[in-house]
């Protein structure tokens, strides 16, 4: 859906501790041969995430610096929720 948006998950998922996922949505243009730059931070909204959870259950799905919780639901071996709004960066932690 978004072709910018990337996602970094630490630690790696065969661990059983609390996992970080870092969500990147920034959009860069070439401004000459070499460099590329990022002008404007344009926000994202209702990002829907799917992570393969395995037999893990999952206690709770947090926004890190807020605290907020996350609602979330399980459906085979995934865990589904939504990301209200990316600004360039997000955090989410996974605590099992």
């Amino acid at each position: 859906m978004f072709k910018s948006l990337t996602a970094v998950v630490f630690p790696p998922p065969d661990t059983d501790a609390t996992e970080i996922i870092h969500l990147l949505y920034y959009i860069t243009e070439k401004r000459s041969q070499d460099i590329y730059t990022i002008e404007d931070i344009i926000p994202i909204y209702n990002v829907e995430m799917k992570i393969f959870t395995g037999n893990k259950k999952v206690k709770t799905i947090k926004v890190p610096p807020q605290r907020q919780e996350i609602p979330f639901k399980a459906i085979d071996d995934y865990t589904v929720f939504n990301v209200d709004k990316v600004q360039g960066h997000s955090m989410i932690s996974v605590e099992y």
